[in-house]
């Protein structure tokens, strides 16, 4: 199943289109596109931050500092939570499995860019992060229990 959205398709949602999609942050611009597509291989994770240098952000809780995160390169931080990047130079399994293990407790997606891109963190965890000034870029969003992977096309 592949489902494509244009500009156009996301304008006319009743509801903003991160909650149409169930998407862990918000974004102050419209994209030009937004696909979803299932995976049943998420090899495609890996291939993006291997090969076509894409940075995995992940969204932590300040305390408990985990062991396997806790020299990442932090983007952000707040009294609550941290903001970190992982590259191709850090990533390995563990930090997919601790992904996997805990995609409904943390916010995590691929970057294409990060020039310019300012972060607003949550305060509490009913909140979401805020992305501002995308630009042109692109975040792929994998839920890998739902085999889908949203892919967000800015031009």
């Amino acid at each position: 199943m592949k489902r494509t959205y244009s500009n156009l398709d996301l304008r006319k949602l009743d509801d903003r289109f991160e909650n149409e999609f169930s998407l862990t942050f918000e974004i102050d611009t419209l994209p030009k596109q937004v696909e979803e597509m299932c995976l049943k291989d998420f090899n495609r994770f890996e291939e993006l931050i291997y090969s076509n240098n894409y940075k995995l952000i992940i969204s932590i809780p300040c305390i408990p500092v985990l062991k396997i995160l806790k020299n990442l390169e932090i983007i952000e931080e707040n009294n609550s939570f941290k903001l970190v990047k992982v590259t191709k130079q850090n990533f390995n399994i563990e930090i997919k499995q601790f992904l996997i293990e805990n995609e409904f407790s943390v916010t995590f997606f691929l970057l294409k860019e990060m020039n310019k891109i300012s972060f607003v963190l949550p305060k509490t965890s009913g909140e979401r992060i805020k992305l501002h000034d995308i630009n042109r870029n692109v975040i792929y969003y994998f839920q890998f229990e739902f085999e889908v992977c949203t892919i967000i096309t800015w031009e």
